[in-house]
């Protein structure tokens, strides 16, 4: 005959009368905030997490799901020192000029996170304006906590 050892859980904790037992499975009213929930591994309806999420977020949410539904790789996922496609969102772009030489700068987001792109001998690129959506090819660095891709390939999206 074989004997199993039983460990003590918090539903064997003895209660004074009149209080309920607490169930981890059950969300508390603190649960309200998306953020509590998803950190107690519950998963919401989507119209509650709508309800409760700021204007960036659900648009952070919304480039994410564009760029991996075209098949590329979210800015935040990207493995470094690979060849990746990633596609987002022209947020700033400067103009670093040299005494002979000069390279065009363009942050890229996606929602996920933001990559540098740097076009290197270049001083503009017809197209590549803040608000413009791209799609570039290129192999991705670190530089410090930065992604950065060198003289991407690139497509201008509608």
């Amino acid at each position: 005959m074989t004997t199993s050892r039983r460990t003590a859980s918090p539903r064997d904790a003895p209660r004074e009368p009149g209080t309920a037992r607490a169930d981890a499975s059950r969300p508390g009213p603190d649960a309200a905030v998306p953020e509590q929930a998803q950190a107690r591994g519950l998963r919401l309806p989507r119209w509650f997490r709508r309800l409760f999420s700021s204007d960036s977020d659900l648009e952070s949410e919304e480039l994410v799901a564009q760029s991996v539904k075209s098949g590329a790789t979210p800015i935040g996922k990207a493995p470094d020192r690979r060849r990746v496609t990633v596609q987002g969102t022209v947020s700033a772009v400067t103009l670093n000029p040299r005494e002979r030489h000069s390279w065009l700068e363009a942050d890229l987001t996606d929602g996920s996170g933001t990559v540098l792109l740097v076009w290197m001998g270049r001083r503009t690129i017809a197209g590549i304006d803040p608000g413009r959506k791209l799609r570039v090819t290129g192999l991705i660095n670190r530089n410090g906590d930065t992604p950065v891709i060198y003289n991407p390939n690139y497509e201008l999206l509608g």
